[in-house]
């Protein structure tokens, strides 16, 4: 059987194209027919060839542009770059938000460098008191923060951390029976300033958000009464909180021990339960 090449069907389909021609001299009719027939065996001839230029061009294309999966290094290289651009712009928010917190902080807490200050939220109190909650600051947030640091809220001293974990805190408020007293001042605020009441006077607490404390009836010395300022003055505190107000005086009684003493009822400066936060006064 004769084997059909190239040329062979070069020659043939020009035969074809003679005969069209003249069929179409003589019957035109016939020549859509001859036509479509021609049409496709030049598009059968051509699509081998047409396949082999695609193929061609697509292996060119690939060999110049390779896909991002067949260079393994460099989309490593640019995953890492996306990643790290993601972290440092969240970095850049949370450093923002740091900033605009210390500068507020600063502000609110005169006599006390930023440095030294943390904000923190309460996250809750104790199931067992109200005189002991929890911060969500803890060493993880700031190695400075531990056992013994002061807590502050509205520029009044409220307690100290008694547990600080990784990622939170457990302060035991002035007012709590289990913290150990403190030594305060009891001033008289007027136009001039304040009136010193009694330089020295031992605070308890008695739970639930109360203190008390007992003076001695000296004479000459001026009664305390409802609305004194109780003022933190216990060498035992950091010097930076010092003179900060723990607490104002709600009622002043005569001891049942005797007529020459005062007993001397305080509420906290701030009531706990109904602030969400907290200032942490940082060690040096």
């Amino acid at each position: 059987m004769m084997r059909m090449t190239m040329r062979r069907w070069f020659w043939l389909l020009n035969f074809i194209m003679i005969i069209a021609l003249i069929t179409g001299l003589h019957r035109p009719g016939a020549v859509g027919w001859v036509r479509q027939v021609v049409g496709q065996s030049v598009r059968w001839v051509l699509t081998p060839v047409s396949w082999t230029f695609t193929g061609a061009q697509t292996a060119f294309n690939r060999a110049i542009h390779p896909p991002a999966s067949a260079n393994p290094a460099c989309t490593r290289m640019r995953e890492h770059y996306q990643n790290e651009i993601a972290m440092l712009l969240a970095r850049s928010r949370t450093l923002e938000r740091l900033l605009r917190a210390s500068r507020l902080i600063h502000r609110g807490f005169p006599g006390i460098s930023s440095q030294q200050l943390r904000a923190a939220n309460i996250d809750g109190f104790a199931s067992d008191s109200s005189d002991t909650c929890v911060l969500d600051q803890g060493w993880s947030d700031d190695k400075r923060i531990r056992r013994g640091s002061v807590v502050m809220a509205r520029l009044s001293v409220v307690g100290r951390i008694v547990q600080a974990g990784a990622a939170t805190s457990v302060v035991r408020l002035l007012t709590s029976r289990r913290m150990a007293p403190v030594t305060a001042s009891i001033v008289r605020p007027n136009r001039d300033g304040q009136t010193m009441i009694a330089r020295w006077c031992l605070v308890r607490g008695l739970g639930r958000g109360r203190m008390r404390c007992m003076l001695e009836e000296k004479l000459g010395a001026i009664p305390p009464q409802r609305g004194d300022l109780v003022l933190l003055n216990d060498n035992d505190w950091p010097p930076e909180v010092s003179g900060a107000v723990i607490g104002v005086v709600t009622a002043v009684s005569q001891s049942r021990r005797g007529n020459l003493r005062w007993d001397v009822h305080i509420r906290p400066r701030v009531n706990m339960e109904q602030t969400r936060h907290a200032v942490i006064v940082l060690g040096r």
